[in-house]
């Protein structure tokens, strides 16, 4: 119970870095952000920078807490990655989003 409680909360402290680093990024005090049609980056894009940074985080953690390198654990980090930007570009290449 320890040990699930000790991973919990360097879990919980890695999300809360990642959250506030990226809403610090997007949303700098004094600045207000526009794109270019005149309106303000919403929660969405918010949103997708915090969900990468999750994602980098996550795959940087796992290279990091290898044993030792293959190649294949290497290959599926960097796959992850590539699968995230991947879809992130498709989607916006969909009208179904705003």
């Amino acid at each position: 119970m320890y040990q699930f409680a000790a991973w919990l909360l360097y879990a919980l402290w890695h999300a809360w870095v990642v959250y506030f680093a990226c809403l610090y990024a997007m949303a700098s005090p004094g600045e207000l952000k526009q794109v270019g049609n005149g309106k303000d980056l919403g929660f969405w894009v918010e949103g997708h920078v915090v969900y990468g940074g999750c994602v980098v985080v996550a795959n940087v953690l796992i290279m990091h807490r290898y044993n030792n390198y293959t190649g294949w654990g290497e290959l599926l980090a960097a796959s992850m990655l590539a699968c995230y930007f991947t879809a992130l570009y498709l989607e916006n290449l969909s009208s179904m989003f705003p």
